[in-house]
């Protein structure tokens, strides 16, 4: 009977057991909106996609982005990204790390394609449910977004 309880307390606690893993991902931003083909300096990219990451529950960010927009005005290329952080994951070993769900919003002024570009394609990488994004018909628009995530 002792073996059966003892049994029992492992598979209960490892259902919820929740850590940390390492993740390197990388992507391309770029997207005709409207008519229109939408470029990006770096410099923004790599501050707005540290901030998406910190909302969304990462940490040791570590984000870096080539091609965008040419600051001498030559020819700009897409927005190619590279981050490398730690997320939250239920496949994970627990390490300790005290977890919740959380209800994210991030209503911003403009940049909708890089927030709904960045988020889709960081999305796979976190426990993240409830996803709904605004649409982007021109690209000024606004940026809408909400989610729930598994955050510490």
């Amino acid at each position: 009977m002792k073996g059966l309880a003892l049994v029992l307390t492992l598979i209960s606690s490892s259902a919820f057991a929740v850590g940390y893993q390492s993740v390197n991902t990388s992507y391309t931003i770029f997207s005709n909106v409207g008519g229109n083909n939408v470029y990006y300096n770096c410099d923004s990219v790599e501050r707005n996609v540290e901030n998406l990451l910190e909302e969304m529950g990462a940490r040791n960010i570590s984000v870096r982005c080539t091609g965008g927009l040419d600051r001498w005005g030559r020819m700009s290329t897409s927005a190619f990204v590279r981050a490398s952080f730690e997320a939250l994951s239920y496949s994970m070993p627990n390490d300790g790390t005290h977890f919740a769900v959380e209800k994210v919003s991030i209503n911003e002024r403009g940049s909708c394609h890089l927030y709904n570009t960045s988020v889709k394609a960081l999305a796979k990488n976190f426990e993240l449910t409830e996803l709904s994004t605004g649409s982007c018909w021109r690209p000024g628009d606004s940026t809408s977004i909400s989610f729930k995530v598994l955050k510490e």
